[in-house]
């Protein structure tokens, strides 16, 4: 299954979502940077048994991993008054050598199976590296369920944010810097 709970109804743009999103970006500050102690709009998630710390709305929520959405999948972050976006982070072994974008073309693959379309790939930022993101469309009975992922490899290990959204183009930017602040952490 993709990101999220699947695909919801499409709805107009929501002011609040906006606002929102432009507040997590407005208060959350440049790479590593602190809020001098005043209350962030962002929560720092570490995960150090599987190498990173992702940031998210403070309002979000934390699920259980579904493993049988993927047996790579560690964490899970939904919005609960707002189940049109959500966030799912991935990461598993990957032979040495491979690139992102070779990742990126090896979901790319799964995500056609499950029927999702409209597929585009681009170079990013993900946790300060050179890395790839990954956008494609599920369209059913009239709705739409947009796939945003971003790839990083590191050391032979995929670190991907998968970010599920009904309302792409409210949640873009909010991805992006939720991609850009992904912390890799030192395993040693």
């Amino acid at each position: 299954m993709p990101p999220g709970a699947g695909p919801l109804p499409e709805a107009p743009p929501d002011p609040l979502t906006r606002a929102r999103n432009r507040a997590f970006l407005d208060k959350v500050g440049p790479w590593g940077e602190h809020d001098g102690g005043r209350r962030s709009s962002a929560q720092r998630i570490e995960k150090p048994d599987f190498g990173y710390a992702v940031q998210v709305p403070r309002d979000w929520q934390e699920r259980e991993p579904n493993l049988r959405n993927s047996p790579w999948e560690t964490a899970r972050f939904v919005d609960p008054q707002d189940r049109r976006h959500s966030l799912i982070v991935f990461r598993q072994p990957t032979r040495p050598g491979r690139s992102a974008a070779e990742i990126a073309e090896g979901a790319r693959h799964s995500l056609a199976h499950l029927r999702f379309v409209d597929f585009a790939v681009s170079e990013v930022t993900v946790a300060g590296r050179a890395g790839t993101r990954l956008d494609c469309v599920r369209h059913d009975a009239g709705r739409s369920w947009h796939v945003s992922e971003y790839f990083v490899v590191e050391d032979a290990v995929t670190f991907c944010l998968g970010c599920g959204s009904t309302v792409p183009d409210e949640d873009e930017a909010l991805f992006a810097a939720m991609a850009e602040r992904l912390e890799l952490l030192d395993r040693n």
